[in-house]
């Protein structure tokens, strides 16, 4: 075990009001570690952090996950007592201290951020909030492949108890240990086909008719269905397969067709066939989806099955967007969505308008077929566990 910080350090005014400087406790092997705010009473006293209610409360979730607390390394965003529970910009000086704990940690693949101020340290976001971050993984590009996945802090359950709250910080280690392992699964390759020419469309078109069952979903320039111009159609019938292809590109930095008048005929039509017949589509939130299309090309979806409705039904207390479904259910697939939205430098959750304009249609392509493959794959798993519900 190390120990890593500055017992004299002086580079903030964090020095003038301490006790002691609360190092990181590093276990060198460890492939996990917790990042929280910073010290509390306790830990200010003793000088070790999480040794206080708090750290209980932490390390009971992780002996009810199967995780011993030994195993594991403990970090903070500052190593001093921060007043009133706050970080001020000038702490972020500590972040030193993080990332030379990391270089003592070489096997680290899961960092679990304890509460909305952590995350804005790590991420250097000025705004944030749990409802909107928790269960969501994410990578930094400049740390690598280390999965950073939120959870509420434990000292969030002794101020404020609600048996929620704490079925969602404990359930967290669980997806955690289910993600890690996850990492040491060897899949299957993805088989993923981008549709760009008339005969391979041909092809495509004909291969759709044929399916009974599969997942649907558009990438579209707008959250506002009547504002949405669609970018990309993705289809998944079998897990990591699928296909999509464009409807809108930028050519010279202008939003163009990408196919011709017969192709865009053959594609509505063949779309408008066979989701006004028999064929079972799942989705995830498809009453957008049937909305953009109702307003582009005058007819929607019979959707079959939902993964935001099903996941909702099963736990109406945990987050329904894709990106945490994924990582509870298929967590060798969590932080895809958010590498990718880091790589373009917006968040989802405040996507702008023009975000297409920064990346490669091939790259689109893919983020499409992803989300349509982790659906297919989500709806097998939901509705599995919907139908064991009494």
């Amino acid at each position: 075990m190390l120990r890593i910080g500055d017992e004299n350090c002086t580079l903030c005014s964090l020095c003038e009001t301490r006790i002691n400087v609360v190092k990181n406790v590093i276990v060198p092997e460890t492939e996990i570690a917790v990042l929280g705010l910073g010290p509390g009473e306790n830990e200010d006293f003793e000088g070790t952090p999480f040794v206080g209610r708090a750290g209980q409360k932490l390390k009971e979730a992780l002996y009810k996950n199967g995780i011993n607390p030994s195993d594991i390394s403990y970090l903070n965003s500052v190593l001093c007592r921060p007043p009133n529970n706050k970080l001020k910009k000038d702490y972020i000086i500590c972040l030193k201290y993080f990332e030379e704990s990391l270089k003592e940690m070489p096997n680290i693949k899961i960092i679990m951020v304890l509460g909305v101020d952590a995350y804005k340290f790590i991420t250097g976001k000025t705004k944030a909030a749990m409802s909107s971050i928790y269960s969501i993984p994410f990578k930094l590009e400049k740390y690598g492949d280390i999965l950073f996945y939120p959870n509420y802090h434990p000292a969030a359950l002794l101020y404020k108890p609600d048996h929620i709250i704490e079925e969602k910080f404990v359930g967290g280690f669980r997806i955690m240990k289910e993600m890690l392992e996850a990492s040491k699964t060897i899949t299957k390759k993805n088989n993923y086909k981008h549709i760009l020419n008339p005969e391979h469309l041909d092809i495509a078109l004909n291969v759709l008719k044929r399916q009974e069952f599969f997942s649907f979903d558009l990438e579209t320039t707008s959250l506002v269905p009547h504002q949405a111009k669609i970018l990309s159609f993705n289809f998944s019938w079998e897990e990591k397969t699928g296909i999509a292809f464009p409807y809108y590109y930028i050519n010279n930095g202008n939003l163009e067709y990408f196919w011709e008048e017969e192709q865009r005929n053959k594609i509505i039509e063949t779309l408008k066939e066979i989701f006004s017949s028999d064929v079972k589509v799942t989705t995830q939130n498809g009453k957008y989806d049937s909305l953009v299309l109702k307003h582009n090309f005058g007819f929607g979806i019979k959707i079959a099955f939902d993964t935001m409705l099903a996941s909702f039904l099963l736990d109406s207390n945990q987050n329904f967007n894709l990106d945490s479904i994924t990582a509870r259910e298929i967590p060798e697939e969590a932080g895809v969505k958010s590498e990718f939205w880091n790589s373009i430098n917006a968040d989802e959750e405040q996507r702008k308008e023009d975000w297409y304009l920064k990346i490669s249609l091939e790259d689109l392509l893919d983020y499409g077929i992803h989300d349509a493959d982790v659906t297919y794959r989500l709806t097998k798993i939901l509705a599995r566990r919907l139908n064991n519900v009494e």
